[in-house]
């Protein structure tokens, strides 16, 4: 981690100003009236800006020919022999004055008139001065602030004054300051008395009520309100009515028109003082409507401009650095404006936020004064930023000295401020033609003190020049994708010869030298263009249906058309969408002839229970129709909660090979389903009984038969709710069926999830939110399909077993999720571990898992090592009978004829010991002992293992 040195941390920038002092000279084009320039001002208060030299450069650049200083005026850290008078064109402050830790004699603010408070040091002070001597000289040779403390300010608008241990300074005490506050906000003054007296020239003799700034007739104070007649409503030029202000001047003023004001108090208009600025919309009495005001212009400071200064935002009918709470910057007409979120907001260009891959590298970026700042211990970078602004330093690279390129591939602007390149003894890729392109005002430069390797035999000897793809303007680092221009065509960031026009993926389209994407819909060719243009009416076949010059996934069903009709087009064999004839109803939609048989209690007979689960009992039964000869073997459920006639439709026009169609209904006190009976029962049983058989082929088949049977029943809007194992019945051992879908409940088009009422539920399949919200959603099925493949790919394991149902919730909450089964790929196991995000949102759909599990099943021992496992699994059953086998023989030795029944206790053989240590023999003691000094029993070692000595 690298530490910026202080003299790198930036000042705020001037907007505008034409001046030179000292080495200084910037221009500007911000004009805002004919004769007022604006600065932004600082916010530092009492911090030193690196070196009092460097902190001074700082005020020069921020103040130098500035009329207006929007924020703060600050004055600190002078030194006595350093120059202010650049100070002098200040007129207005809209924060505060803060002068304070200067060594100099004079601070010559004699044009400043009117300080408006809008931001306050300490939430109350509108001007401080303190603190202005050197405090490591005695009182005999002090240097500080003396006589002349040039002001002219006639008036503060809001917040107080206070002036304290400034002991060379003069007159202040002869100020009336209720001149200049207003009375009627309660301002604070504080005045601290110096202990040593300095020797004050005294106020001239003219000076009203001996009231100066200075010695000197051109020092006295000007009063604009304690004179003024009782007609005045605010200032005044002199003590007769007729010397009355206008009531939008401050500071005075020099006739009583709003054009004759000093200062504005609220607005200055093109030089007349309003308290508004013309509005953005005005009210039409004639046609009784609101239209755009085409006089209409924004407030920036105190003043009425047309168009917000470069680098500003609209908000309001207002220029702002930036926009609020609950609002995002767009560009509307070339004008940047600040509009309202629709919902949550979009996430700020945070670099940590947008890019978490970038965990090499410390981003910073300044929320005061906008600037990034980079600093980087890695050989490389790679950023994402089209815009840089700034009010001085707008991109600092600082001391990177591992940093080989920056990688600012996407950066098309640098609004405002200079960029610094320091002390990055291997930074390459960066030119000053680079950055000159992206500047957007004629001051701008770059400070490119690179110092690096990066000579021309060096970078060639490194491999560090552009590719062959970029222009001679450059690039930000290696390859075809950092270029800063393509010499050829450019294709999604990246610089090519040639354009995918008649091979490779994706096909692609030559458009202003760039090469687009053709549009999904265009049908994929070869040898001949795809496309001649990216959008779905530019293609040269389409991949579905055509929709008058449109390529389409589907012909418009239902679609809302001109005047509230609905549209309503099939395909005819060319493909080409063809309108329904207007007889047709539904867009000519077959009738549903799906048969639901209402059966009586007393045609169906139940033989056995099945199962029992949370939402029913299963029997195994008969059904004998009523009238005919036949008995067919059945399965019934009766359900433990109400089904509607509305459920029952949709389960009886269930068809689909992998769904368990209703075969009936008896709509007793507990509704009853009647359904197919599968001779090799559920699924769960089958992978318990034949483990030994399954293998990986089958598996993945019924995760894609089972993913194919829930996607079916989503498109029909039914959540299935008890999706396991249990609930998937085998026709063969290469056909699975979904069952008990009957218990699920319909959604309609407009709903997106059901609530459940309380009840017995299956904790351990559900999702968390179906747990603590009894909501019920296609995505809460998602994750019982994640844990229903889990108990396949365990061969019937329970999930979470051990865990009691009330702690399910918890252990999900805190991140918990069932194990990686040991005979699956880490493939595999993460589509499990998606179905269990809490976002549903998050976890993937049926069809997307019908497409992952159908590219396994084409590749099943890629992705399922089952023989591996089983054979693992058979050795150590094996291990085991060879075990058991020996303890019997050891077995049948009788006790008393044992010799090693006097040393100890004996230790046979066991499944497990601890690590590191000998397993002991069967019948032997846990001690050294040699075995060819005993009579051996005979389940004993062979003689060969007689020098064997067993380890304690």
């Amino acid at each position: 981690m690298y530490i910026i040195p202080k003299s790198f941390i930036p000042a705020a920038k001037l907007l505008h100003f034409s001046t030179t002092v000292g080495k200084y000279r910037r221009n500007y084009n911000l004009s805002l009236t004919h004769s007022l320039s604006v600065c932004q001002g600082m916010s530092n208060y009492l911090t030193l800006l690196g070196t009092r030299d460097y902190h001074y450069d700082n005020m020069v650049r921020m103040y130098a020919n500035c009329s207006v200083v929007l924020e703060n005026l600050e004055v600190t850290y002078t030194l006595a022999h350093q120059d202010l008078s650049f100070l002098q064109s200040i007129q207005e402050v809209g924060g505060y004055v803060l002068i304070a830790m200067n060594e100099v004699a004079t601070i010559p603010l004699v044009n400043l008139k009117v300080i408006r408070g809008q931001n306050l040091y300490e939430n109350h002070l509108a001007l401080l001065v303190m603190s202005n001597y050197n405090r490591n000289l005695s009182h005999l040779t002090w240097a500080g602030l003396t006589s002349k403390l040039d002001l002219l300010l006639t008036e503060i608008l809001k917040g107080g004054v206070k002036m304290t241990n400034n002991p060379l300074l003069c007159n202040t005490e002869t100020i009336q300051w209720w001149d200049i506050l207003d009375r009627n906000s309660n301002p604070s003054m504080v005045f601290k008395t110096n202990t040593f007296t300095p020797k004050c020239e005294q106020c001239d003799p003219g000076c009203f009520n001996g009231s100066c700034w200075a010695a000197g007739p051109d020092h006295c104070q000007k009063f604009t309100k304690l004179q003024c007649a009782e007609q005045c409503s605010r200032r005044c030029r002199g003590p007769k009515p007729s010397d009355c202000c206008n009531e939008h001047c401050a500071a005075g003023c020099s006739g009583p028109r709003a054009t004759d004001c000093l200062a504005c108090r609220d607005f200055n208009d093109d030089g007349t003082c309003k308290d508004a600025c013309p509005p953005q919309t005005l009210y039409d009495p004639k046609t009784h409507q609101v239209v755009s005001n085409p006089n209409a212009k924004f407030t920036f400071g105190a003043t009425c401009v047309k168009a917000c200064p470069y680098n500003y935002v609209v908000t309001d009918g207002s220029c702002v650095r930036t926009c609020g709470s609950g609002m995002y910057e767009v560009e509307e007409n070339g004008v940047q404006r600040c509009k309202a979120c629709d919902g949550p907001c979009p996430k700020e260009r945070v670099l940590q936020d947008k890019f978490p891959c970038l965990r090499t590298i410390k981003c910073y970026l300044s929320r005061e004064h906008r600037t990034l700042w980079l600093v980087s211990k890695r050989s490389f970078i790679v950023y994402f930023v089209e815009c840089v602004r700034s009010r001085h330093y707008s991109l600092a690279v600082v001391q990177a000295k591992h940093l080989r390129w920056l990688g600012l591939r996407s950066l098309k602007e640098v609004s405002a401020g200079l960029v610094i390149l320091k002390d990055n003894s291997e930074l390459c890729y960066t030119q000053p033609d680079q950055w000159t392109r992206l500047f957007r005002s004629r001051d701008q430069t770059v400070i490119n003190e690179i110092r690096s390797t990066c000579c021309l035999a060096h970078t060639e000897q490194q491999n560090r020049t552009c590719d062959l793809e970029c222009t001679d303007e450059g690039c930000w680092g290696p390859g075809p994708t950092m270029c800063v221009a393509c010499r050829h065509f450019n294709s999604r960031g990246r610089c090519v010869a040639l354009c995918n026009l008649l091979q490779g993926e994706p096909r692609e389209v030559e458009v202003n030298g760039s090469c687009v994407q053709c549009h999904p819909e265009c049908l994929l060719k070869t040898g001949t263009p795809t496309c001649h243009g990216p959008g779905p009416d530019q293609c040269s076949q389409c991949a579905h249906f055509k929709d008058g010059p449109h390529c389409v996934a589907r012909c418009p069903h239902g679609v809302l058309g001109d005047g509230d009709t609905l549209i309503w087009k099939y395909p005819d064999g060319t493909g080409q969408c063809q309108p329904c004839h207007q007889k047709c109803s539904d867009g000519g939609e077959a009738p549903n002839q799906a048969l639901l048989r209402i059966l009586k209690e007393t045609e169906f007979k139940k033989i056995r229970v099945l199962g029992s689960g949370a939402f029913g009992t299963v029997f195994k039964g008969l059904w004998i129709p009523e009238g005919e000869n036949v008995r067919i073997p059945v399965a019934i459920k009766v359900l433990r909660e109400a089904t509607s006639p509305k459920e029952a439709y949709v389960m009886a026009s269930v068809d689909h090979p992998h769904v368990c169609r209703l075969l009936g209904i008896c709509l007793t006190s507990s509704v009853q389903l009647v359904t197919q009976l599968m001779q090799h029962g559920c699924l769960l049983d089958y992978v318990r009984h034949h483990r030994e058989n399954i293998g990986a082929q089958w598996l993945l088949n019924w995760c894609v038969q089972i993913a194919k049977g829930m996607n079916y029943l989503e498109e029909r809007h039914l959540v299935h709710r008890d999706l396991a194992a249990r609930n998937v019945l085998v026709k063969t051992p290469n056909h699975v069926k979904i069952t008990d879908f009957g218990l699920a409940r319909l959604l309609t088009a407009d709903e997106k999830e059901y609530h459940a009422d309380g009840g017995k539920v299956p904790i351990k399949w559900m999702a968390l939110e179906s747990i603590l919200q009894w909501t019920y959603t296609h995505q809460s099925d998602v994750w019982s399909y994640g844990v229903t493949v889990w108990e396949l790919m365990t061969f019937g394991s329970k999930p979470y077993d051990g865990i009691p149902a009330s702690d399910i919730a918890a252990v999900l909450e805190r991140g918990d999720r069932l194990p990686q089964p040991p005979i699956c790929t880490i493939d595999v196991y993460m589509i499990m571990v998606k179905c269990w995000m809490i976002d549903p949102s998050s976890r993937p759909r049926f069809r997307e898992l019908v497409v992952e599990f159908s590219k396994m099943a084409r590749d099943p021992s890629r992705y399922l090592v089952v023989q591996v496992h089983r054979e693992r699994e058979r050795e150590r059953e094996r291990e085991r009978e060879r075990e058991r086998e020996r303890e019997r023989e050891c077995m049948c030795v009788n006790k008393s004829s044992n010799p090693y029944n006097d040393i100890g206790s004996l230790s046979l053989y066991s499944n497990s010991w601890p690590a590191g240590q000998t397993r002991p023999l069967a019948g032997f003691n846990l001690a050294q002992i040699s075995i060819k000094d005993h009579k051996v029993p005979s389940c004993a070692p062979s003689q060969k293992d007689e020098n064997v000595f067993l380890k304690l």
